[in-house]
């Protein structure tokens, strides 16, 4: 089961929208309408995450953050308010999921929030993709000494470390074009194209089982059964 999240909003779309795209990402989501509930779904429920609505019916979010606050136990429980983006009455220093909603943009805040700090990186945001990976991100100085590297200056070879990499990679049948496009790959890929590209994978799949392979089987079981049931009257004629 994935991360607990409680989304309080008064708002039935904002619901339906924050829990689809929160469901197909692996989390366990709660949602309920008014300030009286989302108390009693902390208490209960016990989330990982709250999304609140400053303008909640009963409580409002703002009441109710003010309310965790006070509570030790429910103090270390991220907030992020889903309100317009010029909302003035969100605490300073918490996110804001600006509406309409970006599904794109709402993971990224979620996951930023829920990440330990330990895994942030010095600006606060989530490690990319390639970082995780393993992959080599180098800084924007880094960048520029390896621009003046690849320069070609008297008494160096651009040539020969490229025919080197060409090399390393001719086992696996790599070329020198092959290397160039994975490297340009490798920097335009980023975390929510992975999402995007895995979700629309996921939906596909469904569809494909749904459309192709249930019937199938379907088809197959009842000829299956049919024939078990000829069978049978053959039996009795007997």
């Amino acid at each position: 089961m994935g991360k607990k999240v409680l989304v309080a909003n008064s708002d039935v779309t904002v619901q339906q929208v924050t829990s689809y795209f929160l469901n197909l990402d692996g989390f366990d989501v709660k949602t309920v309408g008014d300030g009286v509930s989302a108390m009693e779904e902390i208490e209960r429920f016990s989330p990982d995450i709250v999304l609140l609505d400053p303008e909640l019916k009963g409580i409002n979010g703002i009441e109710i953050f003010n309310l965790m606050q006070e509570k030790e136990e429910y103090q270390n429980i991220p907030v992020v308010f889903i309100a317009p983006e010029d909302c003035t009455s969100i605490p300073e220093g918490y996110d804001i999921i600006p509406k309409p909603i970006d599904p794109t943009k709402m993971m990224k805040i979620i996951n930023r929030n829920l990440a330990p700090p330990e895994v942030l990186t010095e600006t606060g945001e989530s490690p990319k993709l390639e970082e995780m990976l393993g992959w080599e991100v180098p800084g924007p100085s880094e960048e520029g000494i390896k621009t003046e590297s690849l320069q070609q200056t008297p008494g160096s070879s651009v040539n020969g470390d490229e025919d080197i990499m060409e090399r390393a990679y001719e086992p696996a049948g790599y070329t020198r074009e092959d290397i160039q496009v994975e490297s340009a790959i490798q920097g335009y890929i980023n975390e929510d194209m992975v999402k995007e590209i895995v979700n629309r994978l996921a939906g596909e799949i469904v569809e494909r089982v749904a459309r192709e392979i249930v019937p199938e089987v379907a088809e197959r079981e009842v000829k299956k059964e049919i024939e078990r049931l000829k069978g049978g009257e053959d039996e009795g004629d007997q």
